[in-house]
Order: structure tokens, then C-alpha cells, then sequence
């Protein structure tokens, strides 16, 4: 099976364009059922739903990136610091947009 990384924030920017290329990367068939949905529970959801799809379920499609919060904790610094490297090394490997 493919594998790809994808950064949400350039997905969000334009979901209509990104999400057929994503499918395309992934040997799936894009469909408009992807970009919008009806709103509330779904019975695949499974028991943990509240605590995953609770925004979801208000939503009836993707909206904006939500900005980091700044300035971080400084005990979240040293974290951001050590996962840095690997992070950049999965950014050079993403999806691009273009």
C-alpha cells in the first residue's frame, strides 16, 4: 500500500484541489463526497467518537488551519527542540501542492 505525509495546513488550503491529488498518490478515486458531508454521528464512529470526532460531527466540511498558540510553554520547548529533526525530515517528504 502507498504511503504519503501530508502537511493539513497546505491541504486546508485548498481542499477541492488537494484532496483529488492526495487519492491520485494513494491509487484511490476522488469523489465530491470527500470535500462535504452531513453533519452528526455516524454509526462506524465507534465508541470513541467523543473524544475524536466530537468537531467533526458540527462540521460539514474542512475549514481553515488553525494557528499554532504562541508563544509555547517552555516545557514544551525542549520537546519541539528534540522532534525538530525528524519533523523536518518528514516535511522534505511530503505531498506537495502545486
Amino acid at each position: 500500500r502507498p504511503k504519503i505525509i501530508v502537511d493539513s495546513d497546505e491541504m486546508l488550503a485548498n481542499p477541492a484541489k488537494n484532496m483529488p491529488l492526495i487519492c491520485e498518490a494513494l491509487g484511490l478515486l476522488p469523489c465530491a463526497e470527500m470535500l462535504s458531508w452531513t453533519p452528526g454521528q455516524k454509526a462506524y464512529d465507534g465508541p470513541w467518537w467523543p473524544h475524536w470526532y466530537a468537531n467533526v460531527h458540527k462540521s460539514t466540511g474542512f475549514g481553515p488551519a488553525k494557528a499554532m498558540p504562541a508563544p509555547l510553554r517552555p516545557d514544551h520547548e525542549a520537546v519541539v527542540e528534540a522532534t525538530l529533526p525528524a519533523y523536518d525530515a518528514l516535511y522534505k517528504q511530503r505531498l506537495q501542492f502545486e
